[in-house]
């Protein structure tokens, strides 16, 4: 489950930030994801101090923060 939560958070970043919607990078955005989750899975980075979901519930507030 953190895999995909991982992948998610990727790719909606990366979709965020991106500012362009063609098929051609979009489906690059995935690939490269998805390789960034696989790999992230080899070395063993999705344990819970690799990658903190309990601090998810915290996100609107600092993007509020940021976003000032």
């Amino acid at each position: 489950m953190r895999a995909f939560y991982l992948f998610a958070v990727l790719f909606f970043g990366w979709l965020a930030m991106s500012g362009i919607y063609n098929p051609l990078l979009i489906s690059l955005g995935l690939i490269s994801c998805a390789v960034c989750v696989w790999l992230g899975s080899k070395i063993g980075a999705l344990d819970y101090e690799g990658f903190p979901t309990h601090l998810f519930k915290r996100l609107p507030s600092y993007l509020g923060w940021l976003l000032q």
